[in-house]
């Protein structure tokens, strides 16, 4: 058996672009006290801090769904899913203490992605034939449970995008 290509890159996939241009919009949103570099794209939505330390936001991919019934003859209607986790470091404090810069950022966060469409989201060009319709913010957890046990405050949220792929 050939050893797979790990090399593919992410700009190649819809899914994939979808993840790195969330990533770069995030970014460019200049979160008070998180450098740019802290704001990635990875598998899993946390890491311990011995690979990044806190804080920090990762993008990972969620399953995408495709309902029979949406898009039209030619093309299907897929809902590609990100899900952005934020994690600060926390010594078990219960308190509001840091609960400003959380609620800041998920505020600045949730109004970049809440029905956002191509028209305010030039940059979000899919390659073979799909074309990005909407984007929309789901309610996440208030706290990642691994994450939460290692005395990160971790939370997170789900963004679904809405893209017309033709069928093949």
């Amino acid at each position: 058996m050939p050893e797979p290509n790990w090399d593919h890159s992410l700009e190649e996939t819809v899914f994939g672009r979808i993840l790195l241009r969330t990533k770069e919009r995030i970014q460019a949103l200049g979160l008070i006290s998180i450098e740019p570099d802290h704001i990635q794209v990875r598998k899993l939505a946390w890491v311990d801090e011995v690979e990044l330390a806190p804080p920090y936001i990762i993008v990972s991919p969620r399953a995408e769904i495709t309902n029979w019934p949406d898009g039209t003859n030619e093309q299907d209607e897929t809902q590609y899913a990100v899900l952005i986790s934020m994690v600060l470091a926390n010594s078990r404090d219960l308190t509001t203490k840091g609960m400003g810069l959380q609620l800041s950022w998920r505020e600045a966060i949730r109004r970049s992605f809440q029905n956002k469409s191509i028209v305010s989201w030039p940059e979000m060009v899919l390659p073979s034939n799909c074309f990005f319709i909407q984007s929309y913010v789901e309610s996440g957890d208030q706290f990642i449970e691994p994450a939460k046990r290692m005395q990160y405050d971790a939370q997170y949220w789900l963004v679904r995008f809405r893209v017309r792929e033709p069928r093949t």
